[in-house]
């Protein structure tokens, strides 16, 4: 199954175990939250996702006790491990974005040093931050365990990856995360969950007219040309929603659409004029 810990008021940590489940368990959807998958080379240089379930798998050794928490961790097809070069552990947060993802991490070797990664990723595939462990070697009497973690200011980690950098058998168990928030459209600029009226207001108090940028709220230049001009506004009207109380609204109101039409007119030929007398 999968826990939620309450780490406080303002934060719900999701908890996926693999010890929580049966050995062999597909872990793909178990959650609600995060879609985990595996990624292979593409043979271009990439990577894609494959066809590869994500399972509960033993991860100790004949010799040794290597899994982080009790016996089970990450695996697929059977294989107790992710590496950098065949096959990496990936984790797509569901229905919005975190700003905190954990891992833990074993070596699984006494001879050759491992190395544990863990990367979150934006919505448009962008490198946010990574963690590593340091070089580690497993132990006989005691299994060695280091805790990757990614912490952000903001909600915007999109999906995870994870694999040994150094080595290829290291384990991975206990995925935590905060709770995933919606994603944030850049055209809520009043930031309270729809796209309205109200956001409206503020991209037309940031009319600049094309070319006459900087806006005084950037957030407003929705299409980061460095102005705000009828670009930006047919973005908003494509996103348009109403107000986040509104029963059902199909598409923008006549009248508000034409108000607005009508505000940036004007305010496009104050521009214009006033251009001209200066």
């Amino acid at each position: 199954m999968t826990a939620c810990l309450s780490l406080s008021p303002a934060a719900l940590a999701v908890l996926l175990e693999p010890d929580n489940y049966s050995p062999g368990t597909v872990l793909n959807d178990v959650s609600p939250y995060v879609m985990l998958s595996v990624e292979v080379p593409d043979g271009q240089g990439g990577l894609r996702i494959s066809t590869f379930d994500v399972t509960s798998a033993p991860g100790d050794v004949s010799t040794r006790d290597v899994s982080p928490t009790g016996s089970l961790v990450f695996a697929h097809v059977g294989i107790p491990f992710f590496s950098n070069d065949s096959r990496i552990l990936r984790g797509d947060f569901i229905n919005g974005s975190t700003s905190f993802v954990s891992l833990l991490f074993s070596p699984s070797s006494t001879l050759s040093p491992q190395i544990g990664r863990l990367e979150a990723y934006g919505f448009a595939n962008n490198l946010l931050a990574f963690d590593e462990t340091p070089s580690l070697l497993a132990n006989n009497t005691a299994v060695t365990i280091d805790q990757l973690l990614i912490t952000r200011p903001s909600a915007d980690i999109a999906y995870f990856r994870a694999y040994t950098v150094l080595g290829s058998f290291g384990r991975y168990d206990a995925l935590t995360f905060n709770t995933p928030v919606p994603e944030t459209h850049p055209a809520d600029l009043d930031l309270d969950g729809d796209i309205d009226d109200a956001d409206f207001a503020i991209a037309f108090a940031n009319f600049t007219g094309p070319d006459n940028g900087p806006a005084n709220n950037p957030a407003a230049d929705l299409d980061l040309d460095n102005d705000v001009d009828d670009a930006d506004f047919a973005l908003a009207f494509a996103a348009f929603t109403g107000p986040a109380d509104a029963v059902y609204v199909p598409e923008p109101a006549a009248g508000v659409l034409l108000g607005v039409i009508a505000l940036v007119t004007i305010r496009r030929k104050n521009l214009s004029t006033h251009n001209r007398d200066s």
